[in-house]
């Protein structure tokens, strides 16, 4: 089983099996579960699908977990927010999130613009695109896209 500051990723597929660990691709988890059981130290590995992931709640990357696109292409994994909530959040020192889309964010005033993503307190997001996310209701790249307040946003393309 993965754990905190463990060598082995906990593996995520589209179709996984919320009660696996997502120890090894072959048992791979759901991506609500991996976050769940994701701690500092962690890598968690979404794999490539030509589905998007639709989580029930927001993708929160914590300090010191990285969360990554399996083929570092972010046309291969796509996460929504559902047009209900926030896509992701990265906060803390060593939290990564990388490799992926993240549509479809939706935040209603909550003084935190940045539906497709929340980067703060050292966060990062890389090597993504962020796109068709909704503040407040007005869907636009500024105030629709990614607030990073304290974190990193580096090669990501934002729409």
């Amino acid at each position: 089983m993965a754990s905190a500051a463990s060598a082995d990723p906990i593996y995520v597929a589209y179709d996984g099996d919320a009660g696996s660990d997502g120890s090894i691709e072959a048992l791979a988890t759901t991506l609500d579960h991996a976050m769940s059981l994701a701690q500092s130290g962690d890598e968690v590995v979404i794999a490539a699908s030509a589905s998007t992931y639709a989580p029930a709640s927001t993708v929160a990357v914590t300090a010191g977990v990285t969360v990554r696109g399996a083929t570092g292409d972010w046309d291969d994994v796509v996460i929504s927010g559902s047009n209900r909530q926030r896509a992701a959040t990265v906060t803390g020192a060593g939290a990564v999130l990388s490799g992926v889309t993240l549509i479809e964010g939706y935040i209603a005033g909550d003084g935190k613009p940045g539906p497709g993503a929340y980067v703060t307190a050292g966060g990062v997001l890389a090597n993504s695109l962020v796109h068709d996310n909704t503040y407040d209701g007005a869907t636009t790249s500024f105030i629709g896209g990614v607030n990073a307040v304290g974190g990193s946003v580096v090669n990501c393309i934002i729409s």
